[in-house]
């Protein structure tokens, strides 16, 4: 499976299943793909846009097949029914490297140490 999820710990089995399913669109040759799903996962768990996307924030959902060519960091999705093609991000840089990349260090450790991390990200 191409899609890795990093959830909160906050999710109860539903809100999670949701999540999950969100993730999973399951008719990607619908016109409207992604209003379609949202609005079928909306009727099938009988919640409102608003309580859908609240939790769906407590979710990130990230590509296995797109790596950063520099330090390995996953590539982050936004859309489920718009998954990228991984060929055309076979030399894809995620913004700390483009950073550090630009910035001329020498010391890529020392670099992405002072970056703000993000650890909500295990990868």
């Amino acid at each position: 499976m191409r899609i890795h999820l990093l959830t909160n710990k906050m999710l109860n089995g539903t809100s999670l299943q949701m999540c999950l399913d969100y993730w999973h669109p399951f008719n990607q040759h619908h016109p409207n793909r992604l209003e379609w799903h949202i609005k079928q996962l909306c009727h099938y768990y009988q919640v409102t846009f608003e309580e859908l996307f609240s939790r769906l924030s407590m979710v990130r959902a990230y590509d296995s097949s797109i790596r950063c060519k520099t330090c390995g960091k996953l590539y982050e999705l936004y859309n489920p029914c718009d998954l990228p093609d991984p060929n055309y991000f076979l030399d894809w840089q995620c913004a700390q490297c483009l950073a550090f990349i630009n910035r001329g260090v020498v010391d890529l450790q020392g670099f992405l140490a002072s970056v703000e991390p993000d650890n909500e990200i295990p990868f």
